[in-house]
């Protein structure tokens, strides 16, 4: 597989990083009744704050109203999720996940929002009308990518709980069933290896998000910076490389840091 042989002889290397920042997560796991928070007392729901990055650019930015936001890979509707904060906050939006497991508690946490139960795949796999998906015993791995859910079990993150088949949907297709306007605040893509590949066929001539924050493949975790390529393509369609947070690299529209006031 294409990540075990880039993995090589890093493989132990990488397996105890992650393996270490589990230990140090787990033992800041806040309860379930409570959302985290940082310093200033302020919440957050995202795995590392991401959440918190994308409201302080909209706030500087001028932002107002609520937040119009597309949850591609949304998973749990409340923890690790980088939309919540917004919904909480009176946003709306889009929740897009594979995984029928979750649909129960989408009906309970985030009654106002659309939801589609879907994979979301790149061009070259939109040939078909479902794929296999590979439900991870660590849900947070779980993928189309046979390589992905591979590399998980390497990694120590347990093997396929089960496989099934979803219906199939392009990014571009997505979104234009839901943002017929266009216009989106927010834009998380989290889909287990696929994120760049997904990124670079949006359409942003159709749909320009404001903020995306998209969750980076596993060579950037390990080697802790955002891959070059992905910046570099970004930078061409608009965006600034605004933060990076191990899991996941934040982009900002330079239209809208332009009329930021700090």
């Amino acid at each position: 597989m294409r990540y075990q042989a880039e993995l090589g002889s890093r493989g132990p290397e990488v397996m105890s990083r992650l393996d270490a920042l589990a230990s140090a997560v787990a033992q800041l796991q806040p309860p379930p009744s409570s959302a985290p928070t940082g310093p200033s007392g302020a919440e957050s729901f995202s795995q590392c704050g991401e959440d918190r990055l994308v409201a302080f650019i909209l706030r500087i930015a001028g932002h107002e109203g609520p937040v119009r936001y597309a949850d591609i890979g949304a998973a749990h509707p409340v923890y690790d999720n980088n939309t919540y904060l917004f919904r909480k906050a009176g946003g709306s939006g889009l929740l897009v996940e594979a995984d029928p497991d979750y649909l129960p508690e989408y009906r309970h946490h985030r009654p106002g929002d659309a939801v589609e139960q879907v994979a979301v795949v790149p061009e070259r796999l939109a040939h078909q009308d479902s794929i296999t998906f590979y439900a991870m015993e660590d849900r947070g791995w779980s993928s189309i990518s046979p390589e992905h859910s591979a590399l998980a079990e390497a990694l120590g993150k347990g093997g396929v709980r089960r496989e099934f088949s979803v219906r199939c949907a392009t990014i571009n297709t997505l979104l234009g069933r839901h943002f017929a306007d266009g216009r989106i605040d927010l834009l998380s893509l989290d889909v287990e290896g696929l994120d760049a590949e997904l990124l670079g066929e949006l359409d942003f001539g159709r749909f320009a998000p404001k903020v995306i924050i998209v969750e980076n493949d596993a060579e950037d975790c390990a080697t802790g910076r955002a891959a070059a390529s992905t910046v570099e393509m970004m930078r061409g369609k608009g965006y600034v490389f605004f933060g990076y947070t191990f899991v996941n690299t934040i982009y900002a529209s330079r239209a809208l840091l332009e009329a930021a006031r700090f």
